[in-house]
Order: C-alpha cells, then sequence, then structure tokens
C-alpha cells in the first residue's frame, strides 16, 4: 500500500514539484502519529478517528487509561496492534510524555510523543 508523504505539520510533502510517496513500515509508522495525534471528534470528516486527549490529561492521571487509550488509537490503525512496551513520564513543563513499542501483523512502530 502506497500514501502520501507527511511534514512535521502534517502537510503533504511536494519536491521538485512532485508529491512524495511512502509505503511499509513508514507508512504504517505516520498513519499511527496521525491517528495518536487528533483528538477524537475533532476531525469532522470522521468523527470516531483520534484519541481521547482528556484522558491524557489532568492531575489525578489514570496510566493504566492512557495505555488503553493509545491501544485503541493504535487499532483504529491495525486491529492486531499490541503494545510491547509503554513509558510515561510527567516533563517539567508539565507535559505527558509517551514512549511506546508496538507490533501488529504489517510491522512495529515507535513512539516518543508529548501531550
Amino acid at each position: 500500500m502506497k500514501g502520501f508523504v507527511l511534514d512535521e505539520t502534517g502537510d503533504v510533502k511536494i519536491e521538485h514539484g512532485r508529491i512524495q510517496m511512502t509505503g511499509g513500515n513508514e507508512l504504517l509508522r505516520q498513519t499511527c502519529q496521525s491517528v495518536l495525534g487528533t483528538n477524537k471528534g475533532e476531525w469532522a470528516l470522521n468523527p470516531d478517528e483520534g484519541i481521547d486527549f482528556h484522558a491524557l490529561r489532568g492531575k489525578q492521571v489514570d496510566y493504566e487509561a492512557i495505555r488503553g487509550e493509545l491501544l485503541e488509537g493504535l487499532r483504529q490503525v491495525d486491529e492486531s496492534f499490541l503494545l510491547d512496551s509503554f513509558e510515561h513520564e510527567l516533563t517539567a513543563n508539565r507535559k505527558l510524555r509517551i514512549r511506546f513499542s508496538a507490533t501488529c501483523s504489517s510491522g512495529t512502530v515507535t513512539g516518543d510523543t508529548r501531550y
């Protein structure tokens, strides 16, 4: 399967007047990053896409709920996803940092995101 390469802002990447394409594990990683970076209900064309950012924020953060939300988001891309590792920390500027590794039938994805 092929898809458009997205830059760090989520725009389609164009080089030398040509839309850049990607596939394989890079497309899988990019798709997961897009879903995990979307607040559920935020995208009008598919309100079910994304994860609930409210579950990731607050004073009494439930890390098992965060793990579940992360896995739910990954399974929107491929239902066979399993989390291999899941780490979390609260940074000095009060951002939640999540690092994970997950495997599915299409490949392995690692992530390092802040919410």
